[in-house]
């Protein structure tokens, strides 16, 4: 597994830098068949991919001076950030509307953490909240769930990437 860093720049602030590295590294995502997995932190974001191609791609794209790699006997704890996924405020199902509401509540109510994104849809202008949770793990388990994660570098419920906790 390889890994670049990506850290915050002195005048931005941390949402600032979130939003703007996400967006960047969505779109290398979208036009690249490789699995990436993103870190998110305040200060820095990790990227991990298992292919040292794939990852020095990346990094000539983001423009960062070097790359590094995981140990294969790393001993440190396993994160996951998994996509929180809300459904949208256009459902008229009664049932999902329940569970929106629950979900909305549950975000609110842990502070949970999130990254904004610029929606594209529809010509608007908004930007739309895009919650995930980190689980930790002392080891890397191992799981049977397909590995992958999402256009944005997370996890979902059908494919997981387990990354190191730096």
């Amino acid at each position: 597994m390889f890994y670049i860093t990506i850290h915050k720049d002195e005048t931005q602030n941390p949402t600032e830098f979130e939003t703007k590295t996400i967006k960047k590294l969505h779109y290398f995502f979208v036009n690249n068949s490789a699995t990436y997995a993103i870190s998110p932190k305040l200060k820095k974001m990790h990227v991990f991919t298992d292919n040292e191609e794939d990852i020095i791609k990346l990094k000539n794209f983001i423009n960062v001076d070097n790359h590094s790699y995981v140990p294969k006997d790393y001993k440190g704890k396993w994160s996951l950030f998994l996509r929180y996924k809300i459904p949208t405020r256009k459902t008229d199902s009664n049932s999902v509307i329940k569970h929106r509401v629950k979900r909305v509540t549950y975000s609110n109510d842990t502070n949970m953490k999130h990254f904004y994104i610029k929606s594209s849809k529809q010509n608007m202008s908004s930007f739309i909240k895009y919650f995930y949770i980190e689980e930790v793990f002392n080891d890397k388990p191992n799981d049977d769930t397909k590995i992958g994660t999402n256009g944005y570098g997370l996890s979902t419920k059908t494919q997981h990437y387990y990354v190191p906790r730096f």
